[in-house]
């Protein structure tokens, strides 16, 4: 992850310590960089559930899902990846903090 001192922050999945599943692409990685970290964590593990849920051709009353991401925090941003596809970025003036 570059030259960014990351503390211990989540316990990191055992496909990310073997394979580097989770990992943030390095092309926007370095686009990342440039907004400037505040925070980033790697190899998290985590869950999404459907309920409920209703799309042509799928039908789900309980769904859950998991998954190995990541999640960043920049000056500008919070992102979310999983595996390695981006998921969410917001800017933080849409959520409220600036």
């Amino acid at each position: 992850m570059g030259n960014h001192p990351t503390p211990e922050l989540m316990k990191k999945s055992i496909l990310y310590r073997a394979f580097g599943i989770g990992k943030i692409p390095k092309h926007l990685l370095q686009i990342i960089e440039e907004e400037g970290i505040v925070l980033i964590d790697e190899g998290i593990s985590g869950s999404v559930v459907f309920r409920n849920f209703r799309a042509p051709g799928r039908r789900h009353g309980y769904c859950k899902k998991w998954f190995i991401g990541s999640i960043v925090l920049t000056r500008k941003h919070i992102l979310t990846f999983q595996f390695s596809k981006q998921i969410i970025g917001v800017p933080l003036e849409c959520v409220g903090f600036v």
